[in-house]
């Protein structure tokens, strides 16, 4: 069985539990780190809540692709 914890982490049964048990020591040692982060997380949920959907047209050009398409393969 599998979770999905966070945004993109997929964790098998084992591995959930383990990160539970080591969030639960975190919150008993240092509860203050855990409650800034939840903190810092609720303020990023929010932003991302109003986030306002452009539904204007756009147009492309394949000059802006090949452009970012260069600018890739200049990384790899």
């Amino acid at each position: 069985m599998a979770v999905l914890f966070g945004a993109a982490h997929i964790l098998e049964k084992n591995d959930w539990l383990k990160k539970i048990k080591e969030i639960s020591n975190i919150y008993q040692n240092e509860p203050d780190r855990v409650l800034e982060f939840c903190q810092r997380l609720s303020i990023g949920i929010n932003e991302v809540e109003s986030i306002v959907l452009n539904k204007n047209e756009i147009e492309f050009y394949s000059s802006d692709l090949n452009k970012m398409m260069d600018k890739w393969l200049s990384t790899i």
